[in-house]
């Protein structure tokens, strides 16, 4: 027989497992970005080497902003020529207005003429499981076409 002081113990050692693995099993499966990207636009469609473009997010807002944020940005030439930029930092999730945000991007001066696909990525974590694990939670564009032309000879 199990002495009442063991059985005491085997409780309160289930009832401790329990209110932590609960917690973390939540946090583990929590995989739902702030927003989802269902639209993205270029403007101006035809952007000018080295100049801003101006980039259109529609999003559907899944839940409230988490923090902190890496963006990650990436220009693909026709040539297969790709541009990465190092990710930049977002303390919050964008202010949305009318599900609507908008970022303005440099082009590179040295990207080719041509068709060029457009590809963001927007990393969040948003819990202490994704911070301490470094499995953020991550939302994509789909792959935004547009044309680059030559910046004009001064």
């Amino acid at each position: 027989m199990i002495s009442s002081d063991v059985k005491r113990h085997i409780v309160i050692a289930t009832f401790v497992s329990v209110l932590i693995i609960v917690p973390v099993m939540w946090m583990l499966m929590d995989r739902t970005p702030p927003y989802t990207i269902e639209h993205v636009e270029i403007n101006p469609h035809n952007a000018v080497q080295g100049q801003e473009i101006y980039i259109t997010f529609t999003v559907k807002s899944n839940r409230t902003a988490c923090s902190p944020g890496l963006i990650y940005r990436e220009y693909r030439e026709e040539s297969g020529k790709l541009h990465l930029f190092d990710p930049i930092i977002r303390a919050e999730a964008p202010a949305l207005d009318n599900n609507r945000f908008v970022r303005i991007s440099k082009l590179p001066d040295n990207i080719s003429p041509g068709p060029t696909i457009y590809r963001g990525t927007a990393c969040y974590t948003c819990n202490p499981i994704h911070s301490w694990l470094h499995w953020p939670v991550c939302s994509s564009t789909p792959n935004i076409e547009f044309n680059v032309v030559r910046k004009p000879s001064p």
